[in-house]
């Protein structure tokens, strides 16, 4: 793989990695190379022969379902389900809307998770699946290998080739000190305190409780995602009566902010995510010192609850 290719795939990982871009990234693949969406395909469904596709869609809605991706093979309908970090699942959902038995639900997520009556797949697994499969023309491969770098950076794939240096987990040490500073102070418009800890194998942050005069008081999500090259840090507003809604309503209207510090909200599940924006994180790099780099951090913190409070 050249690395402009590693370079491009890897760079896109970066900006499109959520799981409707991963869908789209992969359903993109799937058209631009055959062997691709047959080897896609035998992954999930490996007794059958995908010799007349008639159609090969994205998100086709039917009833109140909407699956990733849905094929009409020689009459016979296929659904496949892509998570990442999602883990509301509706098996039964599919079978119905989409009139398929089990053995045509293919089903793929980003954690383990079991099912007795479904088999269910990983990214992991399908990252091996294709790096032993990969074509012997150059271009072809290098194709695959860029799809690869970018499954890896996304789902967070990591093969250790090297050994682990544990003085850099000082720097999540010193994370945790600044997250906590930051969210655990007030202003002249609101007030901020810390609720409780959010550690996941492949996230780490605090939920915390947001107090204004004028304002319903909310409670947020703040951390960084570490499972991938590039970490990135958001703020999470929960579509929840007890936690977020409040503000969630104000984004779905389509009110916008000042985009500085803070990027524009997008929305995964029941979330509306704020991430830091080119500003934030090269600040917060080139800070000189820890406290710095608390004044950057506040400052995107800050941007996103103005938000909220002078809405």
């Amino acid at each position: 793989m050249t690395v402009v290719i590693k370079d491009f795939f890897s760079n896109l990982s970066s900006r499109f990695y959520r799981e409707n871009d991963l869908s789209d990234l992969t359903w993109t693949m799937c058209q631009t190379s055959e062997a691709f969406k047959q080897l896609f395909l035998k992954f999930f469904f490996p007794n059958t022969k995908f010799e007349k596709i008639n159609k090969f869609e994205r998100e086709l809605a039917k009833d109140d379902s909407r699956a990733d991706f849905v094929l009409d093979n020689n009459g016979e309908i296929y659904v496949i389900e892509c998570k990442i970090g999602d883990r509301n699942h509706h098996f039964e959902q599919y079978l119905e809307a989409y009139e398929i038995e089990k053995e045509r639900l293919g089903y793929i997520v980003n954690y383990h998770h079991s099912h007795k009556d479904f088999v269910i797949k990983t990214w992991r697994e399908f990252y091996d699946y294709i790096e032993n499969n990969l074509p012997e023309n150059e271009d072809n491969k290098c194709l695959y290998e860029g799809y690869l770098e970018y499954l890896k950076n996304v789902c967070g794939i990591i093969k250790i080739t090297k050994k682990m240096e544990l003085n850099g987990i000082y720097s999540l040490y010193c994370f945790n000190q600044i997250l906590k500073s930051a969210i655990n102070r007030s202003t002249e418009n609101f007030a901020l305190s810390s609720y409780s800890k959010d550690f996941q194998e492949n996230y780490f942050g605090y939920k915390f409780k947001v107090e204004t005069s004028h304002k319903e008081d909310i409670w947020l999500h703040v951390g960084v995602w570490f499972g991938f090259e590039n970490p990135f840090i958001t703020i999470g507003v929960w579509n929840n009566e007890v936690w977020g809604k409040p503000f969630y309503d104000i984004i779905e209207k389509g009110k916008r902010h000042i985009e500085n510090y803070a990027g524009k909200p997008y929305q995964e599940n029941e979330y509306y995510y704020f991430e830091g924006t080119e500003k934030f994180y090269k600040e917060f790099e080139n800070a000189t010192n820890a406290e710095a780099q608390k004044e950057v951090f506040c400052k995107f913190v800050d941007e996103v609850i103005e938000f909220y409070v002078k809405s």
